[in-house]
């Protein structure tokens, strides 16, 4: 981007910085009639009166389908692993990778 913002081009106030969490490029691995997902930071649950567009699971899992297994979202934080997202990816099994004592919030869980 060249900076410049256009009057309709960004979802986000002047000033409101992307946090890097939300460009993060999940995969799909399928073979035959199994399917995994990992999405890496990814997150879905916003903070209270925030923007809409701050939901990026919500679009990926409508996008993506069901699967057999779906890695958690930015390691099970408070902030991933939405309803609507685990409504439309339907995983038999969630693989839990964390690494600090704040990931696998118990509210995700």
């Amino acid at each position: 981007m060249d900076g410049q913002r256009g009057k309709h081009t960004q979802p986000f106030s002047p000033g409101e910085r992307l946090h890097e969490n939300k460009l993060s490029a999940g995969i799909r691995i399928s073979y035959g009639a199994f399917d995994y997902f990992n999405g890496g930071d990814l997150n879905g649950r916003i903070p209270f009166n925030s923007g809409q567009w701050r939901d990026v699971e919500t679009p990926v899992g409508e996008a993506l389908g069901p699967v057999e297994v779906c890695e958690a979202n930015h390691h099970a934080w408070i902030d991933a692993m939405n309803e609507p997202f685990l409504h439309h990816v339907k995983p038999q099994v969630i693989v839990i990778q964390v690494w600090h004592v704040t990931h696998l919030n118990l509210s995700v869980i």
